[in-house]
């Protein structure tokens, strides 16, 4: 389980389940913010877009976990890190980002300000500066350039958990102090210890992988579903009445490294691992899986329609959205071209 062995390992269906219904998440998530942040708070339909909204907010950290479960798998060399995995995510993300550049030089059109200096700075700011969902690429990259020395500390079943335990602390503890006003010197006096490599989403990335290669046992799905059920209801309904307190929506108990993101989305990767051995794989499974990072970085490019919803039309828009990407996408894959720049 913990041995250094480099053998080819079989992809998990499971994983491939979670990293498609991750991608639409993010597709709900960013179609239905407008109406998360400009309907009254005590709205019925707030309310309801509140819980889906939050829950939408698990996908990323999702993303992370199921990249560590599959890279920590097996050993990789620095030069295959650096040149399959970083190489390949920096080409699709220059593609895209060039396409995002084209329609910026399309609406300069429009206005009457495009020119060849114009239209190649948008292009090149897109690459430089990318997208605001593009964040996520850097920070995958970033636990890509350390993924050898994760690999390293993963191959003991006590270094993993001593590693986790610490980066709880760090990440998801401490931080916490910051809550209470009176600590807010010990919040201070705690940063200074700098402990940087167990903090932030290597924490999930870690994680990913040890609940991956746990033996399963019933008993665990039963405790991740009574929690997230509990501790995702208890921060949707204590963020929902304090929107409607301040009279603005509400999202911090809920944010990416708070103790209830952390228990929601541990809760639903290990609810997925639960059904390890009772999911078989399927030809559209694959294909998916396929277009899921293209599904990511294409979609803001129509958000724009989809805003045009109200109400919980916005649902509807959301769903025909991630439908159209996935159109979108089987086009790409009939060109060997596009395909090897735009799907991963």
């Amino acid at each position: 389980m913990f041995s250094n062995s480099k053998q080819n390992v079989p992809r998990s269906t499971w994983l491939d389940l979670l990293k498609i219904f991750a991608a639409f998440l993010v597709v709900f998530q960013h179609s239905t913010s407008h109406i998360w942040t400009s309907h009254p708070v005590d709205t019925f339909t707030w309310k309801l877009t509140h819980f889906f909204f939050l829950f939408s907010r698990t996908a990323v950290p999702l993303f992370f976990m199921c990249s560590g479960a599959g890279m920590l798998q097996k050993e990789h060399s620095i030069s295959k890190i650096f040149h399959k995995n970083i190489f390949n995510l920096l080409k699709i993300y220059i593609a895209w980002m060039i396409i995002y550049g084209i329609t910026d030089c399309i609406s300069l059109f429009q206005e009457g300000l495009a020119s060849p200096r114009t239209c190649m700075n948008a292009i090149i700011k897109n690459i430089i500066f990318g997208q605001y969902h593009t964040w996520f690429i850097l920070a995958l990259i970033s636990l890509y350039l350390i993924t050898p020395f994760l690999f390293q500390i993963t191959r003991k079943k006590e270094n993993i958990q001593y590693f986790l335990f610490i980066s709880i602390i760090f990440t998801i503890i401490f931080p916490c102090v910051r809550y209470f006003g009176f600590l807010e010197r010990l919040a201070n006096t705690l940063d200074n210890f700098y402990m940087h490599f167990v903090y932030g989403y290597v924490l999930y990335f870690v994680a990913g992988y040890y609940i991956s290669i746990l033996p399963w046992k019933k008993m665990y799905t039963y405790i991740s579903v009574i929690t997230l059920l509990i501790g995702f209801s208890f921060a949707g309904i204590y963020s929902m009445q304090l929107s409607i307190t301040l009279n603005a929506p509400q999202q911090e108990i809920f944010s990416e490294f708070s103790p209830f993101m952390f228990l929601s989305v541990i809760s639903i990767f290990s609810i997925f691992k639960g059904l390890e051995h009772k999911l078989t794989s399927h030809k559209i499974i694959k294909v998916l899986i396929s277009y899921g990072f293209a599904i990511y970085l294409m979609h803001p490019l129509f958000l724009s329609y989809v805003q045009q919803l109200h109400g919980l039309y916005a649902f509807v828009g959301a769903f025909a959205l991630y439908l159209f990407c996935i159109f979108i996408s089987f086009l790409i894959s009939k060109s060997k071209f596009l395909s090897k720049f735009l799907l991963r």
